[in-house]
């Protein structure tokens, strides 16, 4: 007989295989989706990017913003309180294109709270289509293409898409974790939203209307929150009837990882607390993915002091390892991630730093800097 925590573990194990099978089919179900060079529905497009502070990005990454192929957009570029050479350079990035609009919010103006909130919501007020497309300073399109491929994914039920946003590969162990960390997040709001359950998006690559942003509420109520402008908009709007995602590496914005943990921590730091600000029902699944992901590696230690092992559930075990070991090598090759091979390994320093982050998704209303550092 299976004891009473041989029943609990099977269960953990069989919602594993259910999560990671189901990913595995979003992977392979959508796989013939071939990209275009150009827009199949091409509706004027306003391109909105948050800058502050960002010279040295807005020089290097614009241009490919500027001179997408598609035959009717702008690109709004909000300097938010920058301090930097960062107006000079949009001055003259203006005295050539003629489609780039530079909006500005000065020191004397700008918020204490909110993050980029209010520079974004100045920037949805002055843009001049219905169909926003939001990345940032820090981030290149992969290609010329970018604007049209998510372009195409709007129509008249399809309000939201969902794009994806990679870091750009250097080889390092704290990068690899960090592609890791991404994919495995992308991976999991993508096949949840191919379930009709979208809950969240990447201002790095996402776009959705201008009137579903203001129907929706836009940013009321979440002007005191240090991030979640991105995915708080998209877990209050979405449905999966207005959702779609776009999944073709051309799509793709690219930026650079954090080069260092301390960095690393305070990204991560600043993102912890929008979790809860989630809709309850997402809230209550992305948690049993959470505790079924401890659960499953759990086992491994109460192997050693709970009498509950047979040969039939451990097989079990190994084979739902290697089905999340499959999917993650597919994902890898589906979304240009490199070295996901290894993916076991970081799945299980992905576990640590569930358990380090958690609290702070939990308990945390506002990020204090100086604290978090001190535990480095």
């Amino acid at each position: 007989m299976i004891s009473g925590i041989g029943i609990l573990f099977t269960l953990v194990i069989t919602l594993r295989l259910v999560y990671y099978g189901w990913a595995g089919y979003f992977l392979l179900k959508t796989r013939n989706t071939k990209a275009h060079s150009a827009a199949l529905v091409a509706p004027p497009v306003s391109v909105i990017i948050c800058a502050r502070n960002e010279a040295q990005n807005l020089q290097q990454n614009l241009p490919a913003v500027l001179e997408q192929e598609y035959p009717c957009f702008e690109v709004v570029v909000v300097n938010d309180a920058s301090v930097d050479e960062s107006a000079q350079i949009l001055k003259e990035f203006q005295k050539k294109h003629a489609h780039l609009k530079v909006v500005a919010i000065f020191p004397s103006e700008k918020l204490t709270a909110g993050g980029k909130r209010q520079a974004l919501q100045k920037g949805i007020a002055e843009a001049r289509y219905p169909c926003l497309l939001l990345t940032d300073a820090d981030c290149c399109p992969a290609s010329n293409n970018w604007i049209a491929l998510m372009a195409q994914q709007f129509s008249e039920n399809k309000q939201i898409v969902l794009g994806f946003g990679p870091y750009i590969a250097t080889g390092s162990f704290l990068n690899n974790f960090i592609q890791y960390e991404t994919l495995h997040t992308a991976l999991q709001y993508f096949s949840f939203a191919f379930a009709g359950l979208p809950y969240m998006g990447v201002g790095r690559n996402l776009a959705y209307t201008k009137p579903l942003f203001y129907a929706s509420g836009g940013f009321n109520g979440q002007m005191h929150l240090a991030s979640g402008d991105d995915d708080l908009l998209v877990n209050r709007a979405a449905t999966g009837n207005n959702t779609t995602f776009q999944i073709q590496p051309p799509s793709f914005c690219y930026s650079a990882a954090p080069d260092g943990w301390r960095a690393w921590f305070r990204q991560k730091a600043r993102h912890a607390g929008a979790g809860k600000y989630y809709q309850k029902k997402h809230v209550f699944l992305l948690s049993c993915l959470s505790v079924v992901h401890f659960l499953f590696y759990g086992m491994l230690i109460a192997a050693w002091f709970v009498p509950f092992a047979n040969r039939l559930l451990w097989l079990l075990w190994l084979f739902a390892w290697l089905v999340q070991w499959t999917v993650f090598v597919l994902a890898g090759s589906r979304f240009k991630t490199k070295g996901m091979v290894a993916a076991p390994f970081y799945d299980v320093v992905f576990l640590l730093y569930f358990l380090a982050f958690a609290p702070f998704a939990l308990t945390t209303k506002q990020v204090k800097w100086t604290r978090l550092i001190q535990y480095l």
